[in-house]
Formats: C-alpha cells, sequence, structure tokens
C-alpha cells in the first residue's frame, strides 16, 4: 500500500486530489434483487378490445430483451458517477373471462428504470464478461441480451484502498517459476516501479508498505529483509535502496525454514525443495533482520494448524533484538488463511477481525497520514 499525495489548493481551479475514473473497473455493493411490481404493460392497440373484455389476466412468463446503459459524465473532482439503467421485458399473458375464443394469448412489452452509484476502484480487479459477441462471426452475436459482469478484487487491498490508500497486488512467481530468487526480484522491481511513477500516481515515495499473507507474506517479509541482501543484486540493480519498503504487513507469515517452517510454502515463493540445504535454510529470514529491516506489522493465531505461530515469534524476536519497531497481535483461536477475518471472506472471527482497524491504525501513525 502506498499513501496518496495529497495536492495542495492552487487557489481559483485548483484542486485538491485528482480522482482517475476507469469506467469498465468498477467495484462497488451494487447487486440487488429487485421485485418488480405494478408494472405497466405496452400492448398492440389491435388487443385493445380483447382486454376491455377480459374478467382476469395470467402471466405466463418474461424475458429480459435488451437493457440500456446511460452514464453519467464523471465529475472531475468526484470519485463516483451514476448509471442509468432501462431493461425492455418482454412479457406474456393469458387473458381470460367471458370471451368468445377462450383464453386468448397475448404479448407485451414493459420497461423498468433504475439508478446506481457507482465508484472507480484500484487497478488490480479482474474482469469476467458474459459479453463473447466480438468472438462470434459478424451477425452471429447474442443479440437483445443484457451484458453481465463479474469483478473480482483482492479484499485486503480494498480495505486499504477504502482509507484512502493507493493498492497494487503482485501476481509473482511460484513453484518451479520461483527459482533464483525471481518472485523477489519481481517485488523489487513492482516497488521501483511504483517509486518511478510516484508523481503521476499521486503517491508520497517515502510512505509505502508492502503487505503479504502465508506464503504471501514470506515474500513481504523477504522484500522488507533482503531488499538490500547481495544475492539480489547480484540479479538486479536496486538503485541504491529504491526497493526497501517503509514498512511490512505480515499476516500468518512464513518466516523460518527447518522443522517449524511449512515447507510447501516456502517451496512456493522460493523454488527450493530440501529441507536442510544451504539453498533452503537461505530462506530462514529471521536470521536475516538487522537494523534497516523496516518496521513491521505481524498478526497470528495459536490455533494455526498449518504455518506454526512461531514463525511469528522468531520474526518479532529478531526484530525486538535488532531495535526494529513492530507491532505483533496474537490471536488464541482461528485456523489459517483467515484474510479479513469476516463473513465476506467466510473466515467469521471477532476477535481475529481487529487485526484489521489496528493495523490501520499502526499504518497511519507510522506515516503520519490521516484517515
Amino acid at each position: 500500500m502506498a499513501e496518496n499525495e495529497r495536492i495542495p489548493e492552487t487557489g481559483e481551479g485548483g484542486f485538491k486530489e485528482a480522482v482517475c475514473i476507469d469506467a469498465m473497473r468498477i467495484y462497488d455493493t451494487c447487486s440487488a434483487k429487485d421485485c418488480l411490481e405494478d408494472l405497466r404493460v405496452i400492448l398492440p392497440a389491435s388487443q385493445t378490445e380483447a382486454v376491455n373484455n377480459a374478467t382476469g389476466v395470467r402471466l405466463r412468463d418474461a424475458k429480459v430483451l435488451t437493457v440500456y446503459l446511460d452514464l453519467q459524465p464523471v465529475p472531475f473532482d468526484k470519485g463516483f458517477y451514476s448509471v442509468d439503467m432501462t431493461f425492455f421485458f418482454e412479457v406474456n399473458l393469458e387473458l381470460f373471462g367471458p370471451l368468445p375464443n377462450g383464453i386468448i394469448p397475448l404479448c407485451g412489452i414493459c420497461i423498468f428504470s433504475k439508478k446506481v452509484i457507482l465508484y472507480g476502484s484500484e487497478g488490480s480487479v479482474q474482469m469476467f464478461s458474459s459479453d463473447k459477441s466480438a468472438d462470434l462471426p459478424e451477425g452471429k452475436g447474442l443479440r437483445n441480451l443484457p451484458k453481465a459482469t463479474v469483478q473480482v478484487a483482492e479484499p485486503i487491498a480494498l480495505s486499504f484502498y477504502e482509507k484512502g490508500y493507493q493498492a497494487f497486488v503482485l501476481d509473482y512467481s511460484i513453484r518451479e517459476e520461483a527459482g533464483e530468487m525471481r518472485p523477489l526480484i519481481e517485488a523489487s522491481s513492482s516497488m521501483m516501479l511504483i517509486r518511478d511513477h510516484a508523481v503521476s500516481w499521486q503517491i508520497d515515495p517515502h510512505k509505502i508498505a508492502v503487505a503479504g499473507f502465508s506464503a504471501g507474506g514470506h515474500l513481504a517479509a523477504s522484500l522488507g529483509i533482503l531488499w538490500d541482501h547481495p544475492a539480489l543484486r547480484e540479479k538486479l540493480d536496486t538503485c541504491g535502496g529504491k526497493n526497501r519498503p517503509d514498512a511490512m504487513i505480515l499476516g500468518y507469515p512464513v518466516i523460518t525454514a527447518g522443522p517449524l517452517t511449512h515447507q510447501g510454502s516456502l517451496y512456493w515463493v522460493s523454488g527450493q525443495h530440501a529441507m536442510g540445504t544451504p539453498e533452503n535454510e537461505f530462506w530462514a529470514l529471521d536470521r536475516h533482520v538487522d537494523e534497516k529491516t523496516p518496521p513491521a506489522f505481524v498478526w497470528h493465531t495459536v490455533e494455526d494448524d498449518c504455518v506454526p505461530v512461531e514463525n511469528t515469534l522468531l520474526l518479532v524476536n529478531a526484530l525486538q533484538a535488532h531495535h526494529v519497531p513492530f507491532a505483533c497481535h496474537i490471536f488464541p483461536n482461528g485456523g489459517h488463511g483467515m484474510s479479513l477475518c469476516n463473513q465476506e471472506v467466510f473466515t467469521p472471527n471477532a476477535a481475529a477481525s481487529s487485526w484489521v482497524p489496528l493495523c490501520h491504525t499502526w499504518l497511519s501513525e507510522l506515516f503520519d497520514f490521516v484517515l
């Protein structure tokens, strides 16, 4: 996470903060189930007499013909915009009563309109769309169908984004592709890329935190601890430490090598199989902590049966020994991989979920950032 730069107001016509909106990358709790009642049905004029003579009407079925979307121009100084949606339904009815021809089928059109407010998202949202017509031959597309879009975003990144931080998500190399320090190189390169774009992305280059959980916690801690290691600098020009994060946020992290590690996770981020080898032991991060290691926020649960809580204890002991500031929260209950520890991620835990506001407060005080 990186702190947003606050751009001072510059008099008339000035602005406080630029907001970039990508209309194809939105997130919001705008999904809804609407019960449509008392919709007006538009019928052919030729059916007026039959309707007037009917004693009752029954709905057989309804389907969506098309949906029109009208996007409001995005205000420059707002982080949201409105979308007007108009749904067109085809409804099939049955008229019955004292009619000369018995039950009469009837087809009409219903119109339903709705407005929603959408908010601009961070750039790591994945998009999945039902609109496949572009892949079909001309004239063979799926006509008159609404377009459905599913958006998947990292909930932890969004929790910081909502607090005013810029948030970035790194997809790094794993397993066999993780050899030769490749994930650490990718993380270092990403950190330098963010700093290179600090002005255009409105980021304070001196207030950037790295966050990681489980195996990702090992990579995040590797960046914070090994950022200046000679083995890394042999493979990557780190531009005098431009890859060093200013803080680490680590959840149930894999830290050490040997019996207390989770060897499968260590393999995911290092590509190293065999325990006890020098290549494997190199990734025992608690042995590399020094005075240049950035401050850390660490949390874990005692009941974690995947990554032992001793990983966190080894790390904080090393931080304390080298006078590195840290906050550590260990909760008694909860398994591994709890993320935000709430219903949103299907791991509700009232006590452990407090790590989120605790971390927000810790980071805001460290960065002197007003939430």
